[in-house]
Order: C-alpha cells, then structure tokens, then sequence
C-alpha cells in the first residue's frame, strides 16, 4: 500500500510516485537567443581523467565564494548579520510568552510572488500561493520513512529521502548554500536526528551497491568530507574526492563543482576551473555562477572580464534553486548598481534586458526568485526595500513584516531589529502597534550581540516598552551597547 502524498520536495520528484518535475518558481524571461548558449557548453572533455589536487604554499582559495556573498551585501545590511538558514520563531528560551509566529500571521496576507510593476510573465504560470518555496518537513520525511526502509523499493526515491534529510541537516545547523559542513555536527531536534540515523545507512548500502547510485555517491562524498558524523562515516577527505569524481562521471554533475573547490582550496586553479567548466557544460548553477565570478572578479587565473562574465551570471540567477539561491540575489544587486566590488557600465548590462524592460524590473524579479528561494540576505532586502520604497518597490508595511519574519526565521539578526521598530509603532491601516512583539524581536537581536538592539533594550527598559521600566536593567543593556561603540572607535582610532 502506497503511503499518502507528501509535499513537493526541493528537487525532483516525491518519494513514491513518478517524477512531476521541481516546484514551480516566480517566473523569469527567456534568455535572448545570442546568450542562450554560451561557448563553455561545447568544447569540454568530461572524460579526462582528474588527478588528485596537491598542495601549494598558498592562500587557500576555498572560502572566496562565501567570502564574496557577505561582502555583496546591500548598505543597508550590517556586517553582523548571518546569512545562514536556521531556526524558527519563536526563539527558544524566551521569557516572553508571546506567540510571535501567530501574531505575525495575524497581520499578514499571502500576496502574489509576481511583480505588479514588472512586464507580464512570459509563459504565463500559475500565481503562488506561498511566499517561499516548500521544502522537506520531519513529518512528511518521517511518514514515508517505511517505505524508504525497504531494499526493493526504488533507488532513485530512497536516495531522494535521503538527500531531503541530509537538506534539513543543513538548514538545522545554518550551513551556507552550497558550503561543506565541516567537523561534526550536533542535531538538537531528536526526530531529525532520528531520520539521520536511518538516511545514513540507507546512503551508505546504496553507494557501495554493485551498480552505485551517482546521488548516494556524492552523499557519502560529502559525509567522508566533512566529518559530519564520523561515528558512523569517518572523515577522510581523499576517499571523498574520488567519491565526488566518480558521482561526477556517472551522472551526478553537481559534484563537478565541490571537485573544483576542492581543486581551489589547494590552488589548482587550472583544474579547479576544468572542474567548474565540466559544471556549466552541464547547466550545473553552482558551477555557473562561480565561472561568472571568476570573470567578473579576475579570479580563478582569469582576467577581469565583465562582457564574459555577465551572461553567465544572468544564467545562473535563472538557474537559481534551493540549493543554490545566491545568484539570483547577486545579479538582482549587480542590476541595482549595488555590487560592493565592482560597478558594471549599464552598456554592458543592456544587452540582457529584454525588451519593454529596464535593469531595476529585472532586478525585482531576480531578488523575488532568491527570497522565495528562501536565501535569507534577500529576504531581508526585499523587506527594506517594501519599508524605504526603493524604486521599483513602492511603501507596503504588510510586505515588509512579512520578508523581515521570514529572514528573522533563518537567523538574520538585522531582521529582528526591524521587525522590533515595525511592532514599536505600528503602521496605519496595516497593523496596530504590540510593545511584547517590539520588545521580544529586541531582546532576540541583543542577545546575539546586536548594539543597536542593545541600546534599543536599554531604552525599552527605561521608558517601559513591553514590561515595567526597569532602571537597573536599562543601564545594564546601555553599559553593554556603549562598550561595543568604545571598541569600535577605538579600533578606528588606532588604525
């Protein structure tokens, strides 16, 4: 007996029926037809033996592609903010007893994820009933979890059990999009840690079958690599790297992409970039957005070469998804003219705006497919852009709260001290003022070292904001957010 339907999964198909392809996405134009293809899709021999990288006296190059998504950030987001996934509200050990989640959801509304200032979408689709794309629950994992357990069901679908698992781990820990885990990890919630126990198994038979699943191949790559669980796989990065190659070669193409970072770690730029050309020879995002840095950057042995750069990373925010949603936000930001590294001529950028378009629409679409791609830097900046109407947005309070809760729920700090000053004062014929939620979203924000929101919990206690004034309490929370204002002026003073 079938086990019923479960929720659309973040990558191809249910557990136990046919394949009815990825979820659907905010839609986004064609391509025009001169940069449809691009010249590294032809070309790369994928047969070539890999030899295995050796070390160079050198810099590690292996955390530059993170290292360029935290400095990609628009002004308006701090340097403290964390651009990993994490937890949900309400945060864990508060002593407020307000229900934030609910309250939050008592002012929102579930608005279309299309644009209404952008061109109609070309084709047509269905409008979202979500703002964020579903992703993998314990419950629906957990129910399907039988029928996982049997050897003769398929492997395909075993695998993709397994593969949403592991997905939660990472969003369970706040890894970075498409980042290793690196040491072991510890899972707080005991039903995940649960269906850890039953996927690793299951990944470990089917990559030591006869005829090895690609998928279960680069997930037991991935466990070796990072140690992750090392009572049940050691960490042994050499075993993981010919893991990675042999899932590459046998169909598991975004395993080019972790060889190739693992060829830069060690500054083999020429097979790194061999292996991230194998990637965008077969569309794999991660791949592609890395080769558009490179050239956009000067990276990798590149020169510096936007013209180049520029189509492959509008294919990449195109190709966007769950598990790499970054390049659509960093595109929507080079359309902004808000990249911090370099400035793109709009000359250059002209070329890939369709017509009856203009870079800002193009770029609100883009951002909107990487928010609902649940990648927290462009939530949050899609809230700011609603709260300040930052062309092509226009003022929406509702809109703002709602993106603000979303990046507050993946662990954007900044978030929390917004939707802190929203809940303050309310908003006129949105949603009425609540000093508990002002005062919770602070305390949240201060407790990971916000100053802002330390001054903010210090006013709060003086004036009596979300409880009674407390004089004590105030001056406390004032000593705290003076103290990170003296060290930071002490370390400009002393440069």
């Amino acid at each position: 007996m079938s086990l019923p339907p479960v929720p659309p999964r973040p990558y191809d198909y249910d557990y136990d029926d046919a394949a009815p392809g990825p979820p659907p996405l905010p839609p986004l134009p064609p391509h025009p037809p001169e940069i449809r293809y691009h010249p590294y899709e032809v070309g790369i021999n994928a047969s070539t033996p890999l030899p295995a990288p050796r070390a160079h006296q050198a810099t590690s190059a292996a955390a530059d592609l993170d290292a360029m998504s935290r400095v990609m950030s628009p002004p308006a987001m701090s340097s403290s903010i964390n651009y990993n996934p994490g937890f949900a509200l309400p945060y864990p050990g508060s002593p407020s007893n307000v229900d934030v989640s609910q309250s939050i959801t008592a002012i929102g509304r579930t608005p279309s994820m299309f644009s209404t200032f952008a061109r109609p979408p070309l084709p047509l689709t269905p409008p979202q009933t979500s703002l964020t794309a579903p992703i993998p629950t314990i419950p629906s994992l957990d129910s399907a979890l039988g029928t996982v357990q049997q050897p003769s069901h398929d492997p395909a679908l075993r695998i993709a059990w397994c593969r949403d698992v592991m997905y939660l781990v990472d969003r369970h820990i706040h890894a970075a999009p498409n980042e290793p885990l690196v040491g072991p990890v510890t899972i707080t919630d005991p039903n995940l840690s649960r269906l850890v126990q039953y996927a690793i198994p299951i990944i470990l038979s089917l990559a030591s079958s006869q005829s090895p699943q690609p998928e279960a191949l680069y997930l037991r790559a991935s466990l070796a690599a990072s140690g992750a669980f090392p009572d049940q796989v050691s960490h042994n990065p050499r075993a993981a790297f010919r893991d990675f190659e042999s899932a590459a070669r046998t169909g598991c193409h975004k395993a080019w992409f972790r060889l190739g970072r693992d060829y830069e770690s060690f500054n083999d730029l020429t097979h790194a970039r061999d292996c991230f050309e194998r990637g965008v020879k077969f569309g794999v995002e991660s791949s592609i957005y890395r080769m558009g840095m490179a050239h956009l950057l000067g990276q990798l042995g590149l020169p510096a070469s936007p013209q180049t750069a520029l189509p492959l990373l509008q294919r990449a925010a195109t190709l966007s998804s769950l598990e790499t949603p970054q390049p659509a936000y960093v595109y929507a930001l080079l359309l902004l003219n808000e990249f911090a590294l370099v400035s793109v001529p709009p000359a250059l950028l002209q070329p890939l705006i369709p017509t009856g378009s203009s870079p800002p629409l193009e770029a609100r679409t883009h951002l909107e497919r990487s928010a609902y791609l649940h990648y927290p830097p462009a939530q949050y900046k899609l809230a700011h852009a609603y709260e300040f109407a930052q062309h092509p947005w226009q003022f929406d309070a509702l809109q703002s709260v709602e993106w603000y809760s979303k990046a507050s729920q993946a662990g954007e700090v900044e978030a929390d001290m917004a939707l802190s000053k929203w809940f303050l004062c309310g908003s006129e014929g949105s949603f009425e003022k609540d000093e508990s939620l002002a005062w919770v979203f602070a305390e949240r924000a201060a407790k990971r070292g916000l100053s802002s929101a330390e001054f903010a919990m210090g006013y709060y206690a003086e004036v009596g904001v979300g409880g009674p004034i407390d004089v004590a309490k105030a001056i406390d929370w004032y000593q705290k957010a003076s103290l990170v204002y003296l060290l930071a002026a002490f370390a400009l003073t002393s440069l």
